[in-house]
């Protein structure tokens, strides 16, 4: 919402319960557009993070699939050679 909520905060306030409303709207609005690019970049760090704790074990994922599908393999050439 960013400054878009500046004004329409306001505005649904002031439609709700008047001058009060209005006023308390500002306030919402001006919190909003501080807090909403901090929250961002919060979630930016968070799932950056998040993305490289899980990278090892999805790596050790796909390698053990491709060395189980050798290993089937390798076994079922032996097989024919008998």
């Amino acid at each position: 919402m960013g400054v878009y909520g500046v004004f329409a905060e306001p505005m649904h306030g002031f439609k709700k319960n008047g001058l009060k409303g209005g006023v308390k709207g500002f306030g919402k609005g001006i919190v909003g557009l501080f807090m909403k690019p901090v929250g961002g970049t919060i979630q930016l760090f968070t799932k950056t993070a998040r993305g490289i704790n899980n990278t090892p074990s999805t790596l050790y994922k796909g390698m053990y699939k491709k060395m189980t599908k050798k290993k089937v393999k390798r076994g079922l050439e032996e097989e024919r050679k008998f």
